[in-house]
């Protein structure tokens, strides 16, 4: 299953889209345990373990977080 993964991710970074969709960013995530620059937006993350990661420009109710990483 994880080579499928990562078939389906290369297949769509040779595509050219720098931003695909949130689903396929999900995806990429659960394959790679990375996701530099993807867009969650709106992706259920209620039971991810997200301790040590490091997000950069994060929109937050109260402003952006990590602006300057």
């Amino acid at each position: 299953m994880k080579k499928l993964l990562g078939i389906l991710f290369l297949v769509l970074l040779i595509s050219g889209n720098a931003y695909p969709d949130v689903s396929t960013n999900i995806l990429k995530l659960k394959s790679l345990n990375a996701c530099e620059r993807c867009n969650l937006q709106e992706a259920d993350l209620r039971e991810a373990n997200l301790s040590g990661a490091i997000l950069c420009n994060t929109i937050m109710p109260w402003g952006i977080e990590n602006p300057g990483c």
